[in-house]
């Protein structure tokens, strides 16, 4: 059979522009009876369309469950995308859905043909039922492996996509905390944030971590874009939701984590704080947690980073190199498949590829990433190589390289301010 595929290397006329906003919720859900079901995937075009569902504010409450939230919460920043959903049972884990063996988030994948770029994990239960482990519930570290596990298989299956875990029930002391950065799972990002007026609506609230509002806000931006971009991204909302019922209120004016405390119980100094413990800055890696943040002068609540579970030195330290190089390659792949079993010239003294054929080789890629991500400022600069002295006739394959040169993100904005008798002559 054809194939085509591609290798994820290290070192640093359009398509569908909106596809990469496409993304995916699963959690444990409530069964509403000509509603919906578990086991099932549904494709949302906004809230209104889970309301038909019976996926409402009251069934919310009624079933001690943040399914509604999450959904709603995606839709603020998104609305008209589309979101694939798909609920599970109660008791359900978070590991149990991740885990490729399963015919949960392997089979939502797979039923929504590729179309979902990213994925969010949410859990509901009883918080006095969890198992804490090092500084949550044991489930949230359970399923990082195998959620990587599940993002490794997309890319064999030429559909990429980066996993967002909710950080349930974040406990204990935070020198305590297990340090995601050491757990080797550049496809996977952990949330515990928490909107406390949210988890005030219910004590089984309490545990909750926002990993709706997370993927609303990365699939509102450009693949490139940090989650905490101050101008782009503030997640609070005064005014609260154009909407009646128990979550018509201000939307995290009270941020907190998921372990139900708010911002001001933590030590927020910005050298050796816990927010630095917790999530990391440039210097100090940090646990690697995705985490609220108010900054001193201006208004709003906004997401640190985009850190993922792995060391500070992989080139897939963050969600937005991780969601790039997941953008590049599905252009890729679209742009080269029509390649598939072509006819290729050689020559016919060495059996090297003709240069006419491995331009085109390299030009349909070169023109899809100019196209749909240098021009939309999404990478800074690309390569495209298709080596000449190949010979197809022995191999059957046509290798090209890629490089990418991926956007950076001012992570701090630092400088000098000095008093003097005059200004110094510009340079």
């Amino acid at each position: 059979m054809g194939q085509i595929g591609f290798q994820r290397g290290q070192g640093l006329g359009l398509l569908n522009t909106t596809a990469e906003k496409v993304s995916g919720l699963i959690g444990n859900g409530y069964v509403v009876e000509d509603g919906v079901q578990t086991g099932t995937l549904y494709a949302l075009n906004n809230t209104s369309d889970a309301e038909a569902l019976s996926i409402t504010q009251a069934n919310d409450i009624a079933n001690h469950m943040l399914v509604w939230y999450h959904i709603d919460e995606f839709f603020r920043f998104n609305p008209g995308v589309k979101l694939y959903l798909w609920l599970e049972a109660a008791g359900v884990s978070m590991t149990n859905m991740c885990d490729i063996a399963n015919a949960k988030l392997t089979k939502m994948l797979q039923m929504a043909g590729g179309a979902i770029y990213r994925v969010g994990v949410f859990k509901n239960a009883d918080p006095g039922a969890d198992t804490l482990l090092d500084g949550f519930d044991e489930d949230v570290l359970n399923a990082i492996p195998k959620a990587q596990a599940q993002r490794d298989l997309q890319v064999t299956l030429n559909r990429p996509i980066h996993i967002y875990l909710e950080g349930r029930h974040l406990n204990g002391a935070v020198g305590s905390v297990a340090n995601l950065r050491g757990l080797a799972a550049p496809g996977v990002s952990v949330c515990i944030a928490q909107d406390l007026d949210v988890a005030a609506l219910d004590a089984k609230f309490s545990a909750h971590a926002a990993v709706g509002t997370l993927v609303g806000v990365k699939a509102s931006q450009p693949v490139n874009v940090n989650v905490g971009w101050v101008a782009k991204n503030n997640i609070q909302n005064t005014q609260g939701r154009a909407t009646q019922g128990a979550f018509n209120i201000p939307i995290f004016v009270n941020p907190g984590l998921s372990s139900n405390l708010p911002l001001s119980h933590y030590n927020d100094n910005p050298v050796n704080g816990d927010f630095v413990t917790l999530g990391g800055t440039v210097e100090t890696p940090g646990d690697g947690c995705i985490l609220p943040l108010t900054y001193q002068g201006t208004d709003g609540v906004y997401f640190n980073d985009d850190h993922t579970c792995t060391a500070i030195t992989d080139d897939f330290y963050c969600a937005a190199n991780n969601e790039t190089w997941n953008k590049a390659y599905r252009i890729i792949y679209i742009a080269q498949t029509p390649l598939v079993n072509s006819p290729v010239l050689v020559n016919p003294v060495d059996g090297t590829i003709s240069p006419s054929v491995a331009q085109n080789f390299e030009s349909v890629a070169d023109d899809a990433l100019r196209d749909n991500m240098q021009n939309q400022g999404e990478i800074s600069g690309r390569l495209v190589i298709t080596d000449k002295n190949q010979d197809v006739n022995e191999t059957s394959k046509v290798v090209t390289t890629f490089e990418i040169v991926p956007v950076g993100t001012a992570r701090e904005v630092t400088g000098t301010i000095t008093l003097v008798t005059q200004v110094s002559q510009a340079a």
